[in-house]
């Protein structure tokens, strides 16, 4: 098995399609392990909770975006 790692910090916004496509197509994965989130302290969550939510959800929208074009639907467990 071959793992791939990503990150906003080495250049992969998953909050952005184009940038989400552009991994997929570089990775063209088999499975996806999906630990992307915007976390932070109580205080900050509690203050931010909407951004935060906003932005998770992003991400997971254009993961599960390019999951469905690469035809991984089949693959995705909730």
């Amino acid at each position: 098995i071959e793992y791939t790692f990503s990150s906003l910090g080495e250049g992969t916004d998953l909050r952005d399609f184009n940038s989400t496509i552009s991994l997929f197509k570089k990775v063209n994965p088999d499975i996806i392990v999906n630990l992307a989130a915007k976390v932070g302290s109580l205080n900050f969550v509690t203050e931010q909770a909407a951004d935060i939510f906003d932005e998770n959800m992003l991400m997971l929208l254009n993961i599960f975006g390019q999951s469905f074009c690469l035809g991984l639907r089949q693959r995705l467990k909730g």
